[in-house]
């Protein structure tokens, strides 16, 4: 029953920090050019950026064969490679952590715990059981021992890892204790950060590279001493710049997205501390504020710098393919800066996306948003009732940005309560509530 008493409670958790069954993160080993690729309890994959012959063992392949089919749900196959791998090596940890992770994955929580309790026992200062232990304490409702754990994994793995930094941050976070918090999370980011410099470096590196696509015989008019001329042959090359595999691509992506997630974490953490000068940088690297004008754009929009927000949000010439976020940002931006014809453009744009898709929870923003902007027309659309606290959320973070637009941040504040309370994915808007409560609320 302690199982299923904590379930509740302990996915709140996983679910506002984005440590969930899905998500995938990664980590570079900056001196040899690898990146370790884990799907979060699929567990860690090597891959050698530079060499793609990365030798492995018998025992080595059948693990990571597990994981990739971990990756894609198939449970049967991964369990029959991870009984293989036993059978080779059976007092190698390895294989009984990922089947931890299995179990995991399949919220078979006793049986994680089992197995990656055999783990420990054979290799007692094995680093990934310890933090998958510690996730696994945590559902439980062990939250000393959860508390514990991640110290061990950080202390084992040397503190090199921002996987296990960040864990432990969020646990010492989510139990008040924030000059820690604040050390390990500053450390996290500070790897992570190395972390995505080294795979865009490797990525820049190989797109300056040329390949050959064709070769071509051909005959030039060479003019010698005296003047006389002749033909000599001669090789012509085409050649272009080579892509990156896509892989390196996407492990970028997810880089940026978890040094994003650490560096907002570390940002919450000096905000507690009142050190909110200091919070300045890593809630600039939170919401991508230097990436691009979009990113500049979302960025002033979470701090209420209307006027400049509109303005980068323009020169991103992003409208066209607008993401929902975008849109409703446009729309709060022109709201408060009285661009009643910008107003009327956007909100063309989000009625056919809205219609178009079904979006039941925008419907009801632009509903709500009648009722305190009169020039917001919504004729054409009906908002129904709300299911789902993951839809409710959302309305509710883009109900308080009209407030908060409106210099209302009293009608504003019951809304983003709502919003950090439900949203479950670790997204823009929930970081945004969360930094909003932190910069206009609690100093």
């Amino acid at each position: 029953m302690i199982w299923v008493k904590y379930m509740t409670m302990a996915m709140r958790v996983l679910g506002l920090v984005a440590i969930t069954v899905g998500l995938v993160s990664s980590y570079a080993d900056t001196s040899a050019g690898k990146v370790y690729h884990s799907s979060g309890p699929l567990g860690e994959i090597m891959i050698n950026l530079h060499d793609d012959k990365v030798e492995l063992t018998k025992y080595q392949k059948l693990n990571r064969s597990a994981l990739e089919q971990l990756a894609i749900l198939e449970y049967r196959k991964a369990f029959s490679l991870l009984k293989q791998a036993l059978e080779l090596e059976p007092d190698s940890p390895e294989a009984y952590i990922n089947y931890g992770l299995a179990h995991y994955q399949r919220e078979e929580f006793p049986a994680s715990e089992r197995a990656i309790k055999r783990a420990l026992e054979l290799d007692p200062e094995n680093e990934r059981a310890w933090y998958w232990h510690s996730r696994v304490m945590l559902i439980k409702g062990e939250m000393l021992e959860a508390r514990e754990s991640a110290a061990r994994a950080v202390d084992y793995n040397a503190g090199e890892d921002w996987k296990y930094l960040d864990w432990q941050a969020i646990l010492l976070f989510d139990h008040g204790h924030y000059q820690k918090a604040t050390e390990a999370s500053s450390l996290a980011l500070k790897q992570v950060r190395a972390a995505y410099a080294a795979v865009d470096k490797a990525i820049r590196l190989e797109e300056r590279r040329e390949e050959v696509k064709a070769i071509e015989q051909d005959t030039e008019i060479v003019r010698e001493f005296g003047g006389v001329s002749r033909e000599v042959p001669v090789t012509r090359l085409q050649t272009e710049y080579k892509d990156a595999p896509d892989e390196w691509l996407s492990i970028r992506g997810q880089l940026e997205t978890h040094m994003s997630n650490v560096a907002f974490r570390h940002a919450m953490s000096l905000l507690k501390l009142g050190k909110r000068s200091e919070a300045q940088i890593p809630l600039e690297t939170a919401f991508l504020k230097n990436k691009d004008h979009l990113g500049e754009g979302l960025y002033q929009f979470v701090f209420m710098n209307y006027e400049d927000s509109a303005k980068s949000l323009k020169r991103s010439n992003e409208f066209g393919n607008a993401s929902l976020a975008s849109l409703f940002a446009h729309l709060v931006n022109q709201i408060a800066l009285n661009d009643n014809a910008g107003v009327n453009k956007t909100l063309r744009k989000l009625k056919r996306r809205i219609q178009k898709n079904d979006i039941n929870w925008a419907a009801d923003v632009l509903a709500y948003y009648r009722e305190y902007a009169p020039e917001v027309n919504t004729k054409g659309l009906s908002a129904k009732k709300q299911s789902g606290d993951e839809n409710r959320a959302l309305a509710s973070f883009y109900k308080a940005q009209l407030h908060c637009a409106q210099q209302r941040l009293d009608l504003a504040r019951p809304f983003l309560d709502q919003a950090i309370t439900s949203l479950f994915d670790f997204n823009f808007e929930t970081k945004a509530a969360e930094a909003q409560i932190a910069l206009f609320y609690d100093s």
